[in-house]
């Protein structure tokens, strides 16, 4: 009996002692190189890739370094990181998850060639740093503490056919990032047939509080900031043209603020704490902020605010998309108060307005006011005013129903005052400033009525101590 269980003692612990063994011989340095060359062939075989690794070490109980990983396809670098270092608790595995304590990547180049279908991704990256204590591969849920991207130089190019995506992905995944960080990058988009540019300047990228649920599709951030970014678009087939044009479009000292930005359930809510840059055209707006909510239905911007050096604009926008369809009921509101620097409508018209147009401004900020209200049904202008300083002031207000029905009606009621119209008389052709003369100050009362295809108008004109009044009526349907 003794020799039995002597010889059944030796049969249960030989495995664990072969167990053991190997689990030793792995924190063995040339036991380590010795299987990542039989790996690094391996891969080579079966994937037509020649990999190659210098040198691995591997610390109890989980805490990996890699050095100098190249792997190279017809001559062509797939990719070559100078060092890996990867660190695992050990204890959460056994309770299927993964504590990430460090993962460090460092001198990084990528090319996927053909490896991804449809994209090709080259570059490279100097850093990339991450910990997560939290992958929880069995309930699908990842806690990222902190990742952080430095000095990267990426271009993503998509091809020109793009195949069929076959493949069911039933994973929903919750993924949460407390921080992460993008500094001293740049990315470039090159759309199929080199048909659109876009690119991007990263000095710095932060983003607090992530939360990215794929299952239940809410994706939200509790703050993220760009500072000092750089933006560029372009369609190397159209010609580009002076003053603001969208193609080449080139920002730089770009500075986003955002404050709870959320998406779910086809909702977008924000909150913009401030954005700022310049555009290569001369445009500079020195801050944008308001808070923004969209969804299928509606639009609400309750304090848009923008300021650049020259004008300020303020708005309230609520907007009901059913208030564009007949008999739908939905309501919009808009407000706005604006002043608009000369040099403004220089930059934005230089393009679109002659030139002669354009002189003809004030050199004071022009003042435009608005009060909007109702729908395609019943839109109501409760008050719109238009002051271009020194020249001419001009109030609108009034009414107008079933705009799109045979029926529609509406009535206006206007009023312009004049002070110096003779800043005007450059836009006049040559022939006629020669033989009119426009009086400077005069006012003008109108009340314009819309009934179906039936327009009339009722005008006094006052001018110095006389006074013209006319009456005029037509009708576009019999030409009368």
């Amino acid at each position: 009996m003794r020799k039995i269980a002597k010889a059944l003692g030796i049969l249960l612990a030989t495995p664990v002692v072969l167990f053991l063994l190997l689990a030793v011989l792995i924190y063995i340095p040339p036991v380590q190189n010795f299987v990542v060359h039989q790996v690094a062939a391996s891969l080579s075989q079966s994937m037509g890739i020649t990999v190659r690794i210098d040198k691995v070490r591997l610390a109890f109980p989980l805490d990996l370094a890699v050095h100098h990983v190249l792997a190279t396809e017809a001559g062509d670098t797939l990719l070559d990181a100078r060092s890996l270092r990867l660190n695992i608790a050990l204890r959460p595995l056994f309770s299927g998850r993964a504590d990430v304590e460090g993962v460090e990547l460092y001198r990084v180049k990528l090319n996927t060639k053909s490896l991804i279908s449809d994209v090709q991704l080259k570059g490279e990256a100097g850093l990339l740093t991450a910990a997560a204590h939290g992958v929880d591969w069995t309930n699908e849920k990842v806690h990222i503490d902190h990742v952080q991207l430095r000095d990267a130089d990426f271009m993503v190019m998509l091809s020109d056919t793009a195949a069929k995506d076959t493949t069911k992905s039933q994973a929903k995944w919750d993924i949460r990032v407390d921080r992460a960080t993008i500094e001293r990058s740049r990315i470039k988009l090159s759309m199929p047939g080199d048909s659109m540019r876009i690119g991007a300047d990263l000095p710095l990228l932060t983003l607090h509080g992530g939360r990215f649920d794929t299952g239940r599709n809410h994706y939200a951030v509790r703050s993220l900031e760009l500072r000092q970014a750089g933006l560029t678009y372009d369609l190397p087939y159209l010609r580009p043209t002076t003053g603001i044009d969208p193609n080449p479009l080139a920002v730089s000292d770009l500075t986003l603020l955002l404050d709870t930005l959320s998406y779910q359930n086809d909702q977008l809510r924000t909150r913009l704490r401030g954005l700022t840059l310049r555009e290569k055209s001369g445009l500079s707006i020195r801050r944008l902020m308001g808070s923004v909510y969209l969804d299928s239905t509606r639009i609400s911007l309750p304090d848009l605010s923008l300021h650049t050096p020259y004008s300020r604009m303020d708005a309230q926008v609520a907007l009901d998309f059913h208030s564009f369809s007949p008999r739908k009921g939905g309501q919009m509101q808009v407000g706005l108060d604006a002043r608009i620097g000369r040099q403004d409508l220089l930059t934005l018209g230089q393009a679109y307005v002659p030139l002669a147009y354009l002189k003809a401004l004030p050199q004071a900020p022009i003042t435009l006011k608005a009060q909007a209200s109702g729908n395609i049904d019943r839109l109501q202008l409760k008050s719109s005013e238009l002051l271009l300083p020194g020249i001419a002031s001009l109030t609108v207000k009034g009414h107008v129903q079933h705009v799109t029905q045979p029926a529609r009606s509406g009535k206006a009621d206007l009023l312009l005052r004049t002070q110096r119209l003779s800043a005007l008389m450059p836009l006049l052709p040559k022939s006629l400033r020669q033989t009119l003369s426009l009086p400077n100050v005069q006012t003008l009362r109108a009340t314009a009525t819309l009934r179906g295809d039936t327009y009339g108008v009722n005008l006094s004109l006052q001018h110095g101590g006389g006074t013209l009044t006319a009456r005029a009526q037509t009708n576009t349907a019999s030409q009368q």
